[in-house]
């Protein structure tokens, strides 16, 4: 199922309402529905359910607990604007304006980012020794999560992008301070942020410093699919411990050889763009993070995507910078523990 990319797939009103199930049918299966009994005799209310409905299509986008608070997703990114003027002092509330929706084709839960309106916020990278003396600018933007199904609460998220191409990563450190499920007794006491500002900055400068030390750091071409599939948590399922658990299927096999073209023309172009650094390398696993292919290989959604790139992107500048630093040894020593749930997974949604 392809996945939503638009305000208005997201900005739908929505209910709650009692849920139901039939007791049996005739083939003495338990159904459920979300409708009002038409026989009572028959159907019994699920008191500690209830289903969110979208009213536009009467679809279900989630089941959720009797004490869930309903927050819209246009409520969520009302209090995100809110976050924004609050993260950003300088900035007013109304400059800061939707660049980005992504949701799975449930639209169960959704995340929206809000960008400033004008270059205020940009600051430079200037690389030290580049082929090319051209600064690089990034922006910040803040990210808002929401759900009708209870499975992820409300979040708001801080990242940067490379403004020439708009591709991104999440911050790994929690720079705002709020973060709560959707019951009763945590949405009563309303929104209200607690801003780390030090840390904020603290963490844009070690983007910064992170970003010369990645440039600084030479990488072969021949490593850079590797080091992609190992950033992004791609496992191979050509690898002989995944085939042989299980022989992979002329689909998979195509699935697969998508994704790894898809991953090889990445490659090419950053090597050629930025050089054989792994900075370049970085820039190839941000515009896949920014710009998922639908792929059965690459399961995890873009903020997923984009906070391992983030997390890459702090932790790599410490391992990069050792004397004795070496790329081959270092993929070598990686092991599959984060990859192994994307061996042979199930399509995604």
């Amino acid at each position: 199922m392809p996945r939503l990319n638009l305000p208005d797939q997201v900005f739908f009103p929505v209910e709650l309402r009692d849920l139901y199930f039939v007791e049996t049918d005739q083939a003495g299966r338990r159904n459920r529905s979300r409708q009002p009994p038409t026989a009572p005799e028959r159907y019994r209310r699920v008191g500690n359910r209830k289903v969110i409905v979208n009213v536009l299509d009467d679809t279900v986008v989630g089941v959720v607990g009797s004490n869930y608070r309903l927050l819209t997703n246009k409520e969520a990114v009302d209090a995100a604007h809110k976050c924004c003027s609050l993260v950003f002092p300088e900035t007013h509330s109304s400059e800061w304006q939707i660049n980005s929706v992504d949701a799975p084709g449930t639209r169960s839960y959704c995340h929206i980012d809000l960008v400033h309106n004008t270059a205020k916020l940009e600051f430079e990278f200037v690389m030290t020794g580049a082929r090319r003396d051209v600064p690089e600018a990034f922006g910040p933007f803040i990210r808002v999560t929401n759900s009708y199904n209870g499975s992820r609460a409300l979040a708001f998220s801080i990242g940067f992008y490379r403004k020439v191409c708009a591709n991104g990563m999440v911050s790994p450190e929690d720079i705002v301070k709020f973060r709560f499920e959707h019951t009763s007794k945590d949405m009563k006491r309303g929104i209200k942020f607690k801003v780390a500002e030090e840390r904020l900055a603290r963490v844009k400068q070690s983007f910064l410093d992170s970003f010369q030390a990645l440039h600084d750091c030479p990488v072969e071409r021949v490593h850079f699919v590797p080091l992609i599939r190992s950033v992004l948590a791609i496992a191979n399922p050509e690898a002989p411990t995944a085939t042989a658990a299980r022989p992979l299927s002329a689909k998979d096999k195509q699935e697969w050889k998508v994704l790894k073209e898809c991953l090889d023309t990445i490659s090419e172009k950053y090597a050629e763009e930025q050089g054989e650094n792994a900075y370049a390398v970085l820039n190839a696993v941000t515009e896949l993070a920014s710009h998922p292919p639908q792929n059965r290989y690459l399961r995890r959604d873009k903020h997923t995507l984009q906070k391992l790139a983030g997390e890459w992107t702090i932790a790599f500048k410490a391992q990069c910078r050792r004397p004795s630093f070496d790329i081959s040894k270092y993929l070598s020593e990686l092991t599959d523990t984060k990859q192994a749930a994307a061996v042979h997974p199930r399509a995604r949604p």
